[in-house]
This record gives structure tokens, C-alpha cells and sequence, in this order.
């Protein structure tokens, strides 16, 4: 036991030591703040506007910062009638600043590529926002309400996350960061925790060390406290967002540790590469 404890206390510390705690800076004139790590950004929270031209204002600003792909998050039952959303005509498109704002309420419309994929709209109120200075972006749904509502869907978070991870793959996810209104951090992570702990898992197999379960839930558990102690109005995570998220780590964590153990090179309980085989 006194050498398995060692092993446990030494994996810990690995994972300590790759997993760099997020920064939260305030750009723009204190307006935006972005979820910095590693140096890239990935994702950006700021306060609700409370007028239609703040609004405008925020997504300009957002804009001209990097590519956005707009998430105005928990504006279900506040935000529609504070940006006066609701008086645009069904299914036309408006103004918004630069921006070209489209209103759909009909619940559960399969929207089809849109950047994330093919993601079904649950929530009764729904914008789209297209941005003609980058129309090779497209369409980016805002969704809105996003927290309650999935909460009682079980097949809602588990489809959206798996595009949001293709998207990320096509390398549309670090060069154009979610924008979060008034919080939102947990969506933020959703996408920032699956990159990190797939860079981790990658440092480690160039380093020939296997990850175990202990492993993982240091460098992840690290993560989401950085997140947590960052603190202002920012909401973390809900349960069935952590099982997602864990869920498609355990998935990772296994392939690793499977490529480890059909790797012949491999040698010692921890699965580490000899050295003359590097």
C-alpha cells in the first residue's frame, strides 16, 4: 500500500503540474471579460445590457475583438424584451448594429449546418445571427434559456456537445470563442475542459505516461475550481453538463490507456515507454 500511495501522489502531481489554471481578463473598457488558457481565448462573459443599443453596442465590440460565435445564455425570460426582440417580425431578419438578427419560435426546428453541426431548437424563442462582414461564418444560432430548459432533456446536451466538439476539431472553436451574457462560464468550459484534458492526455503520451482515472480527475477538478474561483456572476456547470463532460472525458481517458496497453514498447505497471525505445 505505502508504494501504491507514492504512485497516486506522484500522478497527482503530474496532473498539478500540466494542468495551467484559466485567467479571466477584462477587455474592453471593463464591458467583456475573456476565460484565457494557455494564452488562447475561450469564451467571453460580460453583464446584460439594458437597452437595445447596448446591445448593439456589446456585439460590436465582441466583433471587432475576434470572431464570435454569439450565446446570449439565461435572456430567455429577461433578454428578449429588454433588446425588444420580440417585435421583429416572425422569421424576417433585422438590424442589430452590423449584425442581421432573424427571430424563429417554433420549438424544436432542426436548423441544419450552422457551424455547430445539425442541433435541434427546443427553446420557444430563438435567434439567429448572421454576420455579413464574415459570411463564410453563417448562421449562429442564440440560444436562449439554454440552463432550464436542458436540463430535462436528456438527448438535447449529449447531440449538441458531440458538434460542438466536431466544430472544434474543424478548428472553428479557440479562433472564435462563445460569448456568454451575464455568466455563462459553464458552457465556456464544456468546450475549454475536453481541449485541455486532449492536451494533457497527449503531453502525457509523449512524456510515456499513462494517465489514470486519479489523474484525470486532478487535472479536470483543477480546472473547474480555477473556474470556480474566479467568482463574480459567472455559473458553473449544471449535473447533467458534468456528466456530459465526464462522460466524453472517460472516453478519452480510455482510448490513452488503450493505445498504452497494445503498445509494445510499453513496460512497468504505469505504462511508461523505455527509454531506449523513445
Amino acid at each position: 500500500m505505502p508504494e501504491q500511495a507514492t504512485a497516486l501522489q506522484g500522478a497527482t502531481g503530474f496532473a498539478r503540474k500540466m494542468a495551467i489554471r484559466p485567467e479571466l481578463q477584462t477587455v474592453h473598457g471593463g464591458d467583456l471579460q475573456e476565460l484565457r488558457y494557455r494564452g488562447r481565448v475561450w469564451g467571453t462573459m460580460t453583464r446584460y445590457p439594458e437597452t437595445t443599443a447596448e446591445f448593439a453596442a456589446l456585439l460590436d465590440k465582441a466583433r471587432r475583438g475576434s470572431r464570435h460565435v454569439i450565446n446570449l445564455m439565461n435572456a430567455g425570460d429577461m433578454g428578449i424584451r429588454q433588446y425588444q426582440v420580440e417585435k421583429l417580425p416572425e422569421r424576417q431578419w433585422a438590424r442589430v448594429g452590423h449584425l442581421k438578427v432573424c427571430k424563429i419560435s417554433e420549438p424544436a426546428r432542426e436548423l441544419g449546418s450552422n457551424g455547430f453541426g445539425r442541433q435541434l431548437i427546443h427553446e420557444p424563442a430563438t435567434l439567429l445571427v448572421y454576420d455579413p462582414l464574415d459570411p463564410k461564418a453563417g448562421c449562429t444560432r442564440v440560444q436562449y434559456d439554454g440552463y432550464r430548459n436542458w436540463r430535462d432533456r436528456s438527448t438535447l446536451p449529449d447531440a449538441t456537445f458531440a458538434a460542438l466538439m466536431r466544430s472544434q476539431r474543424r478548428g472553428r472553436g479557440p479562433d472564435r470563442p462563445i460569448v456568454h451574457c451575464a455568466g455563462g462560464i459553464g458552457r465556456t468550459l464544456t468546450v475549454l475542459v475536453p481541449h485541455a484534458f486532449a492536451d494533457y492526455l497527449a503531453e502525457a503520451r509523449r512524456r510515456g505516461h499513462m494517465v489514470t482515472h486519479h489523474d484525470a480527475d486532478a487535472f479536470i477538478t483543477g480546472i473547474v475550481q480555477a473556474a470556480r474561483d474566479i467568482r463574480g456572476n459567472f455559473v458553473l456547470p449544471d449535473e447533467h453538463q458534468r456528466k456530459t463532460l465526464y462522460r466524453w472525458c472517460e472516453q478519452a481517458l480510455a482510448r490513452h490507456q488503450r493505445a498504452f496497453r497494445h503498445d509494445p514498447r510499453r513496460h512497468g505497471p504505469t505504462g511508461r515507454v523505455a527509454t531506449s525505445a523513445r
